[in-house]
């Protein structure tokens, strides 16, 4: 949908923050949401990493934004917690590391 030149996406809204994520983060499939804290561990396939980050970020960033956490991709395989939290410490060197 467009409105003017602008292109927007609408979502349904949903009480559950989890429900939130995996709408905001659309048209990947994602597999579960956790929300603890203000982070929102999502697991998805490999195959669907590329659609939940965006061209550029964009799409990640704009719906951390739009539910107001930290949004942190986990692999489906694995999961446990440790897992989540290596995974996070990477996610955050590797975006050190550009800066």
């Amino acid at each position: 949908k467009e409105l003017g030149t602008e292109k927007v996406d609408v979502i349904p809204w949903s009480e559950s923050l989890e429900t939130l994520v995996k709408h905001a983060l659309k048209p990947a499939q994602v597999s579960s949401v956790e929300v603890r804290d203000s982070v929102a561990y999502v697991w998805l396939d490999d195959d669907q990493r590329s659609l939940a980050i965006g061209k550029m970020g964009q799409n990640i960033a704009l719906a951390s934004r739009l539910v107001e956490l930290d949004i942190q991709l986990v692999q489906r395989e694995g999961g446990s917690i440790q897992a989540e939290e290596t995974f996070a410490d990477d996610m955050h060197s590797d975006a050190n590391e550009e800066q």
